[in-house]
C-alpha cells in the first residue's frame, strides 16, 4: 500500500490510535454529511461541484479533471467515509450497492473530498490514479447508524478508465453516458 498524509479538519474516526494533526497513515475513516446526493474528489483551488445532467444522474457521476463527483441516494444522517490508497485494484464488495471507477490525477499533493456541508483535506502524491466508488448499505457501530459506507480507494492508474462496475441506487445506466461535466457556479 502507499503511504497517505492526512491533515484532519473535523470529526474523524479511523482504524487507528493517531486520529488528529498531520500523520502517515494508509486509511482515513470519516463521518461525514453527504447532502444534495454527491460527494466529490476535488482540487482544493477549483470549485467544488459539477453539474449534473438527467445523463450523469443516470451513470451516477459527473466527472471534470478537477472534481469526480459521485452520485449518493437520499438517506438519513451521517455517512462513514473510508478513504485508502490501494497498490492494486480489489473486487467491488458483494454487497456493494453500486461501484464507480474514474481516473483522476492528483497535483501539488492534495486532494479535498467533501459534500456541501462536509469536506476532508488530504495530502496524496501527485499522479494519476484511478478511483474506486462504492456505495455499501446502511449500517450501525458502537451505537451510531449511518446511511451508507462510502469506499474511496486510490490506486495510481493502471488503466485510466470511466467504467460502471456495478449499477445501483438512483443509476438506470450500466455504462457510461458522459466522460464531461460543467462547473456548477
Amino acid at each position: 500500500m502507499t503511504v497517505i498524509y492526512i491533515r484532519f479538519e473535523g470529526a474523524a474516526l479511523c482504524s487507528s490510535a493517531i486520529c488528529h494533526g498531520e500523520e502517515q497513515i494508509m486509511r482515513h475513516e470519516s463521518e461525514m454529511l453527504v447532502s444534495y446526493g454527491q460527494i466529490a474528489v476535488f482540487r482544493p483551488d477549483q470549485p467544488l461541484f459539477n453539474l449534473w445532467t438527467d445523463e450523469h444522474v443516470a451513470q451516477g457521476f459527473a466527472w471534470r479533471p478537477d472534481c469526480a463527483a459521485f452520485g449518493v441516494p437520499d438517506h438519513d444522517g451521517m455517512c462513514l467515509v473510508c478513504i485508502e490508497t490501494i497498490d492494486e485494484m480489489k473486487a467491488v464488495a458483494d454487497d456493494a450497492i453500486a461501484a464507480i471507477r474514474l481516473p483522476y490525477e492528483v497535483r501539488e499533493n492534495k486532494v479535498g473530498i467533501g459534500s456541501i456541508s462536509d469536506e476532508v483535506f488530504m495530502s496524496i502524491p501527485s499522479g494519476i490514479y484511478d478511483i474506486n466508488f462504492e456505495l455499501l448499505p446502511s449500517f450501525t457501530l458502537n451505537g451510531e447508524t449511518y446511511g451508507f459506507l462510502i469506499k474511496l480507494s486510490f490506486c495510481l492508474c493502471q488503466r485510466e478508465e470511466f467504467k460502471i462496475i456495478r449499477k445501483g441506487g438512483d443509476m438506470t445506466s450500466d455504462h457510461v453516458l458522459r466522460q464531461d461535466a460543467d462547473i456548477a457556479y
